[in-house]
């Protein structure tokens, strides 16, 4: 019994560790930051100006197009790309009745797990069957590559796209795991009610 409660002191220390590692790297690369970060320009989910179920799609447009973005319209998203000279994120608007309803950032250059959680800080929770990481109540959702199944969580995992938007309601908790670190993806699976993990 001893021997059980010292292996998982340990455990915990350990994952510990890793995300204050993971914090350290984030800060280490000055150059590469978060697309997304508290005490920015407006608070979470709000990106610079752009606030989820707030701001009008003309207004959106009108501050991305200041900054030098182009835009490509397709229906429900309209897409912008940053400018030629500069490298930064492609920016997709989704759209409800004139309403912005999300953001998402996408082919940010190098950004990875450890630049957001040097940024946001722990993540709330994480969809293991997307590998989507949760921040603000589910307001900024980041969506990781997923690694093999016998590769742990790190702070280099890839990130695909960060997405703001009004956070989610109580429903969607329903296929949501508790923020444990850089563990086997697989650990995270197997926490979900109904979600059985055959084989890795």
């Amino acid at each position: 019994m001893t021997k059980r409660i010292i292996v998982s002191m340990a455990t915990a220390c350990g994952c510990l560790a890793l995300i204050v590692l993971a914090i350290g790297m984030g800060h280490a690369d000055p150059t590469q930051p978060s697309p997304v970060g508290r005490g920015a320009f407006c608070e979470l989910p709000c990106w610079r100006g752009i606030h989820p179920g707030e701001t009008l799609i003309a207004q959106a447009n009108r501050i991305l197009m200041a900054q030098g973005y182009t835009a490509e319209n397709s229906g429900v998203y309209i897409h912008y790309r940053p400018p030629g000279d500069m490298p930064g994120c492609t920016v997709r608007l989704q759209q409800h009745e004139a309403f912005v309803t999300e953001t998402r950032l996408s082919g940010c250059p190098d950004l990875d797990l450890g630049d957001v959680l040097a940024a946001l800080g722990g993540p709330d929770q994480l969809t293991p069957n997307l590998l989507t990481v949760g921040f603000e109540g589910g307001a900024v959702r980041v969506q990781l590559d997923a690694p093999d199944c016998g590769e742990s969580l790190s702070p280099h995992t890839a990130v695909q796209y960060v997405s703001l938007s009004q956070p989610n309601g109580p429903a969607a908790a329903a296929n949501l795991a508790r923020w444990q670190g850089f563990a086997l993806s697989w650990r995270y699976w197997r926490a979900l009610p109904n979600f059985v993990v055959l084989a890795c």
